[in-house]
């Protein structure tokens, strides 16, 4: 455990997103399968829109990322943000995560890593933690990425719920905040108990 407090630079923002890379079919069906049967229909039509769903959908095979912005794009449009943070919260239990992670440092430290296992080619972004002050509870993340805001808020809530207590995650005062486009940073407050 991180017994000392820490802060490190943030990481530049300025370069384009490019969805021509590819996603682990886990970051989508097994969230889709974790919602309620009513959301789920309707999560399932969403991914027969935009070509996931398919009869020979694999979940450790890879699919055009291009699709999956579409399908949370979509989402957001119908379901809006509380959806979209509902379906955050389960990333933590179904994407791949490096192994032998027990503390909530580590757990941040290396989201980057597991948001890059389960994502390859092209340029999506990354998760950045930025600070984390132990005696008083609190991590900062920097997220450059094409998800939503809510999305990386609910992935960040249930991410620190397995390692810590009383969490609870917070856009940070004076720091951006993603654009409704989805383009753009976000910085996230952290604390704990």
């Amino acid at each position: 455990m991180i017994d000392a407090y820490f802060e490190v630079p943030a990481l530049p923002t300025d370069k384009p997103f490019d969805f021509s890379g590819k996603a682990l079919g886990k970051v989508v069906f097994p969230i889709v399968k974790n919602m309620p049967s009513f959301v789920q229909r309707n999560l399932i039509g969403i991914l027969e829109e935009v070509g996931i769903l398919k009869a020979d959908f694999k979940e450790e095979a890879w699919y055009d990322f291009e699709q999956f912005h579409s399908f949370y794009q979509r989402v957001k449009e119908r379901f809006g943000p509380h959806t979209l943070f509902d379906m955050g919260k389960t990333i933590p239990e179904v994407a791949d995560f490096p192994p032998n992670i027990r503390t909530l440092h580590q757990a941040l430290a290396t989201l980057n890593d597991a948001y890059h296992m389960n994502h390859k080619g092209g340029y999506i972004g990354f998760y950045h933690l930025v600070g984390h002050d132990p005696a008083k509870c609190v991590c900062t993340i920097q997220c450059y990425n094409p998800y939503d805001h809510q999305f990386d808020k609910g992935l960040l809530t249930a991410l620190g719920r397995k390692f810590a207590n009383r969490v609870r995650v917070e856009s940070t005062p004076g720091q951006p905040k993603r654009a409704h486009d989805g383009s753009g940073a976000s910085w996230y407050t952290l604390t704990y108990h």
